[in-house]
């Protein structure tokens, strides 16, 4: 009976993460449908393997940042409802996505981070068609930008991160000539839909990380005259892309022109300093940001406007802002802290023979990505962005070895 249960586990554990893996690009809702899965399979097997201290303490980091939100919901947050959805989500996107990856068998991680990509790829190209004017459909392509069944913003950071999944893959030593001219060529192809997502965000967050992972593999020789030709053939297509589509040129031009959604930007986080030097340990209280009204109203009278405003600004599109104004330097502190724990699982990762090596260090990339694109938003507080990447850092978590040196299968 207890290797029947086993099997159940493991089955509804990978059950899980294919849905998660194949679904979540075209709606959070399936992403949710392979958690529920896979976390059915964790509890029929649940055990206290033992893992590395890294891992453990990620776990730990998220552990205390829902336990220090929970806190304040109970002593400063007004509207408790919302401060509780609020920790609920933060805790349920990372800890149970990251459970999911990290719980899955190693023969399987990197088929599902495959299909991930491979389904993150196909709503790119759909998105595509969208934009050209092949059939309408306003989730894939509206305004002169890809969404890809996503904000355009959340899907430029998922291209980002799929591009370092391949981008890592392809300069992995050893890797047969045609799986680099095919893996060559996907990538080159995200780069450009990043660019159609017209989100400046992740242009700028992917120019910095792909600037840096170039000189990184350029210096460690990582196959460096493939990394350095990629780089070029990059920068070449992106010129295209600007010189072929004016609306990626609108998008460009618009940073000069005093755009009302980057000087919202700079209100908010006007707004988000006086919050946290008002409450600079505690903070206003988990999702408190839209109803504290007493800061819309100085941000009116100083006739420096914030978007929605008051009951309708959901966030300050800046996650590290956002956590200091409702969880306190305390909960910004830990918030960097799981980011760098991250970086430590990715970059410990690496060492793995095989494949893999090349996907975890395009992980650790993606992974800077996200925390640099998080200056201008939030995604870390919503469904998919937040879920994908700590799923991904979940696989790579489950191929560390323990504190003795001992690799502990799921």
């Amino acid at each position: 009976m207890k290797l029947d249960r086993i099997k159940i586990s493991e089955r509804l554990i990978l059950a899980g993460g294919l849905i998660f893996a194949a679904g979540i690009m075209w709606t959070h809702i399936l992403g949710y449908m392979g958690l529920a899965l896979g976390l059915l399979g964790i509890c029929l097997n649940f055990r206290g393997k033992e893992v590395s201290s890294t891992v453990k303490l990620l776990i730990i980091l998220i552990l205390d940042f829902v336990l220090w939100g929970s806190i304040l919901v109970l002593t400063t947050s007004v509207r408790r409802d919302a401060g509780w959805a609020t920790v609920f989500g933060y805790g349920s996107h990372w800890l149970l996505a990251f459970a999911l990856g990290f719980r899955q068998k190693e023969r399987y991680r990197i088929g599902l981070i495959y299909i991930f990509a491979g389904s993150v790829i196909l709503v790119g190209l759909l998105s595509l068609g969208a934009y050209l004017g092949l059939y309408d459909n306003p989730n894939l392509a509206k305004w002169g930008m890809i969404w890809g069944f996503q904000h355009h913003i959340a899907f430029g950071a998922i291209l980002m991160i799929v591009f370092h999944l391949i981008y890592g893959f392809v300069l992995t030593p050893g890797v047969p000539f045609r799986k680099t001219v095919i893996f060559s060529l996907l990538g080159l192809l995200t780069i450009f839909l990043v660019l159609l997502t017209g989100s400046r965000s992740y242009w700028v967050a992917g120019g910095l990380s792909i600037t840096a992972a170039t000189i990184y593999n350029a210096v460690v020789g990582r196959r460096r005259a493939l990394s350095l030709a990629l780089a070029g053939v990059g920068i070449l297509v992106i010129a295209l892309g600007i010189i072929i589509f004016p609306q990626v040129r609108y998008r460009i031009n618009r940073v000069n022109t005093g755009e009302t959604s980057i000087n919202f930007r700079k209100n908010m986080a006007i707004m988000a300093f006086d919050i946290i030097k008002d409450h600079p340990i505690t903070g206003i209280g988990p999702g408190q940001v839209p109803f504290a009204k007493e800061y819309y109203d100085r941000m009116d009278s100083l006739n420096l406007p914030v978007d929605t405003g008051y009951l309708q600004k959901k966030h300050l599109h800046n996650i590290y802002l956002q956590i200091g104004a409702e969880f306190g330097v305390a909960g910004m502190m830990l918030l960097i802290a799981i980011i760098i724990s991250m970086l430590t699982i990715t970059a410990k990762a690496v060492s793995n023979a095989g494949d893999y090596s090349g996907i975890a260090l395009g992980l650790f990339w993606a992974v800077i990505t996200i925390a640099i694109g998080e200056n201008f938003d939030c995604l870390l507080r919503a469904p998919s962005v937040s879920m994908m990447i700590f799923w991904l850092v979940g696989l790579s978590a489950g191929t560390l070895k323990n504190d003795e040196g001992v690799k502990i299968q799921a």
